[in-house]
């Protein structure tokens, strides 16, 4: 039993130093490229959004004439 207090007191790393979440870890200069990536990141995402809607509008501009000319000579 006296093993096993040992090992439960192994699993905790509070006092390692490790804490991801601290500032002091970063340097502004390191901060300001990570944000500037992702930046990048969210502006090339939302441009190939804006393109697939460009081309699904394009799209479906070039084809509802078209039915409608269907119809019309259709009902003829």
């Amino acid at each position: 039993m006296s093993s096993m207090s040992g090992i439960s007191g192994m699993s905790s790393m509070s006092g390692m130093g490790m804490d991801m979440g601290s500032d002091g870890m970063f340097l502004p200069y390191n901060q300001m490229l990570a944000r500037t990536y992702w930046y990048l990141i969210a502006a090339g995402f939302l441009f190939a959004c804006l393109l697939r809607g460009v081309n699904a509008y394009e799209t479906r501009s070039r084809l509802v004439p078209h039915r409608l000319t269907e119809i019309a000579i259709s009902g003829s």
